[in-house]
C-alpha cells in the first residue's frame, strides 16, 4: 500500500507540473539513498541502484540529490522541476536526519520555480519521532503532501496522502485508485489507531523514552568501540557499528529482539509506540553482551 501512496504523489505532482509549467515541467528530484517503493515508478524515485537492478529501464524523469547537500541541489532545480521527495529521516538509507537549513532551501527552490513539496512519511509518520507527522520538527517549513502507510494501519495495510488545498483540484475521481482502496476494515482500524495513539499520548512517550534510548546508546559508545553512532528521532534510531549489522542483528535474534538493517552497517532499532523505558534497557543489555563477547574475542 506504501506504493499506492507514493504513486498517487508523483501522479498528482505531474498533473499539477504540467498543467501550471507545461509539457516539460515534470520532473521530479528524489534523494540519494533514499527509499519511496518497489513498482517501477517509485523504484524510479528511489535513490539506490541496488533496487532497480534487472527492472530497468525505469521510468522517466527522475535525477538524485545528495541529502543535505544544498550545492547539489541548486545544480539540479530549474523550472522543469515538478517535485522534489523527501523522507525527513531516510530509512533505508541508513537513518540519515535531513537538515533544517537544507529543507530551508529546499522550500526556497520549490518557492522560487512553483513545485510542489512532497514528505514521503511512510515510515516516519504517525507518532514515530515524537510527533505525529516527522515534518513538525522542521516548523514553518510544511510540504504540500505527505504520504503515509505503515503505522497508519496498525499492522494492517493501508496507503494514504495529505494534501494542501491548493492541489485539490488537479487528481480527478478516478485517476488514482485501488481494489481495495477506501476498505472499510482497515480504514476503521486506521481511524482507531489515531484515537489510540491521541488518548494514550503515544507521540510524547516516543519523544520522551525515544530520547532515553539515544542516549543510553550514546553512553554505551563510550564504553563499547565498535559503536561509531546512534542517531535518529523517537522510536525511529540507527546505531552505526563497525561491522555488519546483520551479525548484530541476528545476536539480538537469538536473545528474542527483533532488528532491521538500514544499510550495510546500521542496525535499525523500530520498537513499537508502547514500548517503555524497562523495554529499552532490556535492550541495552543486551548489545552491551553482544560487544562485549564480541571484543573478547577479537583478543
Amino acid at each position: 500500500m506504501l506504493f499506492r501512496s507514493n504513486e498517487g504523489a508523483i501522479k498528482l505532482a505531474r498533473k499539477f507540473g504540467k498543467a501550471t509549467g507545461g509539457e516539460k515541467k515534470y520532473k521530479i528530484i528524489t534523494m540519494k539513498n533514499s527509499f519511496h517503493g518497489r513498482t517501477i515508478t517509485t523504484l524510479s524515485a528511489t535513490g539506490q541502484t541496488k533496487y532497480q537492478k534487472g527492472f530497468e529501464p525505469m521510468t522517466e524523469g527522475f535525477s538524485y540529490v545528495e541529502m543535505n547537500n544544498v550545492k547539489e541541489l541548486n545544480e539540479k532545480f530549474d523550472e522543469n522541476i515538478a517535485a522534489i521527495i523527501i523522507e525527513p529521516i531516510q530509512g533505508e538509507g541508513g537513518i540519515n536526519p535531513a537538515k533544517p537549513e537544507f529543507l530551508q532551501e529546499v522550500k526556497k527552490l520549490c518557492d522560487k520555480y512553483n513545485s510542489i513539496l512532497i514528505f514521503d512519511e511512510i515510515q516516519t509518520g504517525i507518532g514515530r519521532t515524537g510527533k505525529l507527522f516527522a515534518y513538525e520538527h522542521f516548523l514553518p517549513i510544511e510540504p504540500d503532501i505527505v504520504t503515509l502507510a505503515k503505522g497508519l494501519g496498525g499492522g494492517l495495510p493501508i496507503g494514504a496522502f495529505l494534501l494542501k488545498d491548493k492541489l485539490k483540484d488537479y487528481l480527478l475521481p478516478g485517476e488514482h485508485a485501488s481494489t481495495f482502496g477506501g476498505n472499510l476494515v482497515t480504514t476503521a482500524v486506521a481511524s482507531t489507531v489515531l484515537d489510540e495513539i491521541e488518548r494514550r499520548k503515544l507521540t510524547e512517550r516516543a519523544a520522551r523514552n525515544g530520547g532515553y534510548f539515544k542516549r543510553s546508546i550514546t553512553k554505551l559508545k563510550k564504553s563499547r568501540k565498535s559503536i561509531i553512532e546512534a542517531r535518529g528521532m523517537g522510536y525511529l534510531l540507527g546505531m552505526q557499528i563497525n561491522f555488519p549489522a546483520r551479525e548484530m542483528i541476528n545476536a539480538l535474534i537469538e536473545r528474542n529482539i527483533i532488528a532491521i538493517p538500514a544499510g550495510e552497517n546500521v542496525v535499525r532499532l523500530l520498537p513499537p509506540l508502547i514500548a517503555e523505558k524497562k523495554h529499552f534497557d532490556i535492550v541495552i543489555k543486551a548489545i552491551d553482551e553482544i560487544l562485549a563477547e564480541r571484543e573478547k574475542n577479537e583478543k
